[in-house]
Parts: C-alpha cells; sequence; structure tokens
C-alpha cells in the first residue's frame, strides 16, 4: 500500500513540474512577442486644413485597373510580397513570413475621402492563414513589414490606414482625392496651385 502512495505522488509532483515548466515557457514567449504587436498611437491629420485654388486646378481621372497597376509596381519596386485588387473595394492579398514559414494575408478595405481629400482605408477584414487574432495586430505586423512613405501613416488601434496627401504637399502645389467611387469606376485626382 505504501509503494502504490510513493507511486502516485512522483506522477503527482512530475505533473506540477511539467505544468510549472510550460507556464514558465509561455510566460517568456508571451514576454518576447508582446511587444511585436504593440504599436504606439498614430496621430492622424486634422480634417481642418482647406485649400481653396486660385490659380488652376487639374482633374486627373484613372480607373480601378490603371490604379490597381501603379499600387502593384510601387509594391514591386519596394520587393513586396503583396498585390492590391481594387474592386467593390479595396483588397490586399499576398504572404507573411512568420517563422519561417510564408502565411496567406487577405485584407479588405472600405475607402472613403476626407473633406480634405485625403483617402482613409477603413480595415472591414484580415485574416493570416488560419491563425486567430485580433486585426489589429495582423495590422501593426504588415505595417512593420512595409517600407511605407511618411505620408501612409497605419493605425492598428483604429483598424485603418490613412493615406495623407497633405504630407507629399508643397506650399504652392497640392494633391487630394476628389472622387473615389470604386462600385463606378471613377477615380478623381485633383491638382491645384496657388500663387504666392
Amino acid at each position: 500500500m505504501k509503494g502504490v502512495t510513493t507511486g502516485h505522488n512522483k506522477w503527482k509532483i512530475s505533473f506540477f513540474i511539467l505544468l510549472s515548466f510550460n507556464l514558465l515557457l509561455l510566460a517568456v514567449v508571451g514576454f518576447f512577442v508582446y511587444p511585436l504587436f504593440q504599436s504606439s498611437p498614430v496621430e492622424l491629420p486634422a480634417d481642418s486644413d482647406s485649400f481653396a485654388p486660385t490659380e488652376g486646378e487639374l482633374q486627373l481621372h484613372t480607373n480601378k485597373e490603371d490604379l490597381a497597376n501603379f499600387i502593384n509596381a510601387f509594391f514591386q519596386e519596394e520587393e513586396a510580397k503583396f498585390t492590391i485588387f481594387l474592386e467593390e473595394d479595396v483588397r490586399l492579398k499576398g504572404d507573411i513570413q512568420i517563422l519561417h514559414r510564408d502565411l496567406p494575408l487577405i485584407a479588405r478595405f472600405e475607402p472613403f475621402v476626407t473633406s480634405t481629400g485625403n483617402l482613409v482605408l477603413s480595415l472591414e477584414r484580415i485574416s493570416l492563414g488560419s491563425i486567430t487574432l485580433p486585426q489589429r495586430y495582423i495590422l501593426h505586423h504588415v505595417s512593420n513589414l512595409l517600407d511605407l512613405p511618411d505620408w501612409v501613416l497605419v493605425s492598428p488601434e483604429e483598424e485603418l490606414i490613412y493615406l495623407n496627401f497633405q504630407g507629399i504637399n508643397r506650399q504652392e502645389t497640392r494633391l487630394r482625392v476628389e472622387r473615389f467611387d470604386l462600385k463606378n469606376d471613377e477615380i478623381i485626382f485633383a491638382l491645384s496651385h496657388r500663387s504666392q
């Protein structure tokens, strides 16, 4: 009877040692991985900076296919494994490498134009293979992988991408989005000039 109790205690002790080791391992992994998905809040520009052209304005009309080709050429230059599709919404597809393994990424954004002519891509859905993570963590990871220009602001907390055309504007010349209607395939940019 005494031997049975001793054997039972050995299994109990082994179980708690293994459980403690697993919890410790999980805590260490969490300690190193958690900061990777933390992002500092992104300050989005206020929509109060209006710009009235005094000299002239040039309107640039394009369609979904040409704009998608233009954006995808940028991705190729950056050697990013992403492709943009402009359909009834904005879709981003590609692969992300995590732990030496490529995982398929699919993201859908709803675009809308701000009062100052900037473009906001509001995240509708994003998936990373079969991994279930909050959307903001995946968006943060994607933004870290791409070398984006300063005027492209990614806000994982608000789950959006903000294209701040005011960030590329010079004092005399301004570019803004006049219309971004994917359903009717009507995309218009306005280039304005004002004299000093």
